[in-house]
């Protein structure tokens, strides 16, 4: 990641809903969520395959791993109110690998994708 992408990564809410708009950022459109089966497919580099919701707590858990190491690497910034901005949000992704806000998150970012989804499909019919 740039440190552009890491910076906008950082400013948002350090909250659930916060990090399901991470996950939407890191993820885009490798992982899906799918109703009618009421299951997540992710699409690697040649193909779609289901995962049960166990395997995308995994990959958020190490997403919020990874992110907070990336966020740790960047230099060090002069100001005070930035490092301890830095601070509080690498404490934050460190607390959010903890099963509830790994649940909270991965259903936030389902329930986005539904709205999504609900949103394309009004606008296809003509709405």
């Amino acid at each position: 990641m740039t440190k552009k992408e890491l910076k906008e990564l950082m400013d948002l809410p350090l909250t659930d809903f916060g990090n399901a708009l991470r996950l939407q950022a890191i993820f885009g459109k490798r992982w899906v969520y799918l109703p009618r089966f009421k299951c997540w497919m992710y699409r690697d580099q040649y193909s779609w395959k289901g995962k049960r919701t166990r395997d995308i707590c995994y990959a958020v858990t190490a997403a919020f791993r990874h992110l907070a190491q990336d966020i740790d690497r960047l230099p060090m910034p002069k100001a005070e109110w930035e490092r301890e901005e830095r601070t509080e949000t690498i404490f934050w992704l460190m607390l959010s690998q903890r099963p509830t806000h790994v649940k909270n998150a991965v259903k936030l970012y389902r329930d986005m994708q539904l709205a999504e989804e609900a949103v394309r499909d009004e606008v296809l019919r003509g709405n």
